[in-house]
């Protein structure tokens, strides 16, 4: 069984890092915190997540394999494009997605999980 892992925290300029190793050994970091308080429970999060991957945690693994929802976070669409056209086509996919059988009775996926 490995050691239990801490990370660490380093200064880099005006900012702090904070890096730790995954489920898998590779080494991965995240830079950019403005305190190393904020650091430290960035990375706290971080590793109580990778302990739970590698002691085979249900919920954990299927968090990971998971895709993000884009009707969770509206950033995803301003993210892709700018032009309104394309925002609305999503909208309108989206719509016909969730609400498809009330809008012709057929198609719809509200009743699908989302990781599947």
């Amino acid at each position: 069984m490995p050691a239990v892992q801490r990370g660490a925290l380093d200064k880099r300029g005006r900012t702090w890092r904070a890096w730790y190793r995954d489920e898998n050994g590779q080494s991965r970091s995240r830079s950019g915190f403005p305190t190393k308080s904020e650091a430290g429970k960035w990375l706290d999060r971080k590793l109580d997540d990778v302990e739970a991957l590698r002691r085979g945690d249900v919920a954990a693994v299927r968090r990971q394999s998971m895709r993000p929802s884009p009707s969770s976070s509206p950033s995803t669409w301003a993210g892709t494009t700018r032009r309104r056209i394309t925002l609305r086509t999503l909208a309108a996919r989206l719509r016909y997605a969730l609400e498809g059988p009330a809008l012709d009775g057929a198609g719809g996926f509200k009743a699908v999980r989302v990781d599947a």
